[in-house]
């Protein structure tokens, strides 16, 4: 039996036929798309209950509420929207930007409302209105097929082909900031006000500072600011991320990851030794896992720093611009993992040690104790069974230089107390770990895929928002071969066919997935490129499997490394398939490109 379409509620102020144009044009956009049908007011029948009671029913029985903001508010929405909240139902709110009208208190209430608990989104005119509302319920729709057994039976895979290849991310430039964007940049930076109570005192130098300095930069998402970064040198090799505010209405378009980890990159070509940022306690617990994804690790807390009986979370990033040989990958780990992080190496063994790490004397002045064991095997899943083995049931983590095994089907692959090639990297970002036996993969993409899925700087359509692609993890597709010996860790080469003929960038592998395309679609929802047909193609021919490799860390090369330079030192390369590197080939690659770190 085919399932229902999912209901959208459509909420809003409708006396006197307020938004009334507003309603019909996200109507006829939810009925445009084939799994939403709509829920109006005004357009349901006559009936012998109450409106509130009709009303009330009606969201009940919806999936979906979606709300429509002017300057305008009342009880009746607000009841609306706090029945949806409390169903646990989700919210997608559109607020007019207002230029004539002074914002009505009721307004300013119900953003406020909705900025504790859902990302809404402005919009200017019913054609951006319109866009707004289809984007937004295409990336729910994702998002719900992505955890669909939390919406058991109305979502099945037959409908993954309306879904996959849908876009949710928005256009981006990311620039310097000019004398003409000082009114965005210093409205941006005020709302940072409810947690940097005295921030007009900090705002008003770096207003001054604005068309002069690089490290004043903004976000352009479709042509307003959504983003602003402020950067600070704090002595020889040390920067502060002074601000990386995205503000709500960008955000959950994974632009806050691609801010952080592009500054991150541009701290590295600069040779910087280390990087950290500041948050405020409140918002910590959402920037965390950004930074995290970038390298940055917790390093301590400022107590009321800014206002009484707050706390200022202190975050750092360490880079490391070196090559790490085999033999000495033991010391580093005891260095850099240990005690440049205010831990204590206890008993040393060599390769196995016990630590505490790190040391919060406030809390508990003895510590906590670990044992690490590090591998410089080029199989250390070997390692890590014996060495689970001879712990037992003591507190211990196993470190290696190789990746733990990329299959998602391999029972190393998530071990929780393992650090890994990958890991380190993503740590002490741009460190090289030479190892041995490991090997990378160089991938053919045509112009027109590489485009979207790792779009060149020097190309225009890097800026279409129909095709970029801004996360800084995403997957690539391709027959199911030449993967058995790829690990967490290794290098993925982007080799982009004619009329470029040269490997425009590399990426570390994350993962490797083999299934069929619904396996792979419910696994990684919207990432890639391919359409969901084009993954039937693949599977078609390869007993309906699809090969999947997510990667993080893309880079661009500055030096794009073309087809003869690589003959130079791999004579039998051949653009045709895939072509498996060894670590020292790998290498070289890496170095013809004058690589950060190198």
């Amino acid at each position: 039996m085919q399932p229902m379409p999912l209901r959208v509620f459509i909420s809003s102020v409708m006396t006197d036929n307020y938004l009334a144009a507003e309603r019909r044009v996200v109507r006829e956009a939810i009925e445009s798309l084939e799994l939403t049908t709509p829920w109006a007011f005004e357009g349901s029948p006559a009936r012998s209950a109450s409106p509130g009671g009709v009303v009330g029913q009606a969201v009940e029985e919806s999936d979906i509420l979606l709300l429509i903001i002017a300057n305008r508010h009342t009880p009746p929405v607000q009841a609306e929207l706090d029945k949806a909240n409390e169903l646990g139902m989700p919210i997608l709110a559109f607020v007019e930007k207002i230029v004539d009208e002074t914002p009505a208190d009721e307004r300013r209430a119900v953003v406020d409302w909705l900025s504790e608990r859902v990302t809404y989104k402005e919009f200017k005119g019913l054609k951006n209105l319109e866009q707004e509302v289809l984007r937004a319920i295409r990336t729910e729709l994702i998002e719900g097929y992505r955890y669909r057994r939390r919406y058991e039976g109305r979502l099945t895979p037959a409908d993954i082909p309306k879904l996959v290849g849908l876009e949710p991310y928005p256009g981006l430039i990311v620039r310097m900031a000019e004398k003409k964007d000082a009114a965005g940049v210093e409205e941006t930076l005020m709302e940072l006000k409810q947690w940097y109570p005295d921030i007009e005192k900090w705002i008003a130098p770096r207003m001054a500072e604005i068309g002069k300095s690089a490290d004043i930069r903004v976000a352009e998402v479709e042509g307003d600011i959504g983003a602003v970064v402020i950067l600070r040198d704090k002595g020889p090799g040390v920067l502060k991320f002074a601000t990386l505010y995205v503000r709500p209405t960008a955000q959950g378009g994974a632009i806050g990851p691609h801010l952080v980890r592009e500054e991150v990159v541009r701290a590295a070509k600069a040779r910087m030794r280390k990087a950290y940022v500041t948050c405020a306690d409140e918002i910590a617990g959402r920037l965390m896992p950004i930074l995290a994804q970038s390298g940055f690790v917790p390093e301590g807390i400022s107590r009321g720093r800014y206002r009484e009986g707050s706390a200022e979370w202190v975050l750092g990033k360490t880079f490391a611009h070196e090559e790490v040989e085999q033999s000495g990958f033991v010391e580093f780990v005891k260095k850099k993992i240990i005690t440049e992080a205010g831990g204590e190496i206890l008993q040393d063994k060599g390769n196995v040690f016990e630590a505490r790490n790190p040391r919060y004397p406030l809390f508990d002045s003895e510590g906590n104790s670990v044992w690490y064991a590090v591998s410089t095997r080029p199989d250390p899943e070997a390692d890590y069974a014996r060495y689970r083995t001879e712990f037992g049931d003591l507190p211990w983590k196993m470190v290696s230089s190789a990746g733990r095994p990329a299959n998602t089907s391999d029972p190393f692959h998530e071990e929780k107390n393992w650090i890994d090639g990958a890991d380190i990297y993503k740590m002490f970002y741009p460190v090289v770990l030479k190892t041995q036996d490991n090997h990378s993969l160089i991938v053919t993409i045509r112009p027109q895929y590489a485009d979207a899925l790792i779009p060149s700087s020097r190309s225009p359509s890097m800026f279409d928002p129909t095709r970029l692609q801004i996360r800084t993890d995403n997957v690539y597709y391709r027959t199911p071969d030449r993967y058995q010996n790829l690990r967490r860790g290794s290098r993925l080469f982007f080799y982009v066919s004619e009329p470029e003929q040269s490997i425009r960038g590399s990426a570390v592998v994350t993962g490797i997935h083999i299934g069929n395309p619904e396996s792979c679609f419910e696994r990684y929802g919207s990432k890639g490129i391919y359409n969901y047909s084009d993954l039937e193609d693949i599977s078609s021919n390869h007993n309906g499997r699809v090969l999947a490799i997510s990667f993080d860390w893309y880079e661009e090369f500055e030096n794009p490394v073309n087809r003869s330079r690589l003959q130079n030192f791999i004579p039998n390369y051949n653009p045709q398939s895939a072509y498996i590197l060894r670590d020292d080939q790998s290498l070289q690659i890496l170095k013809l490109d004058s690589y950060v770190g190198l």
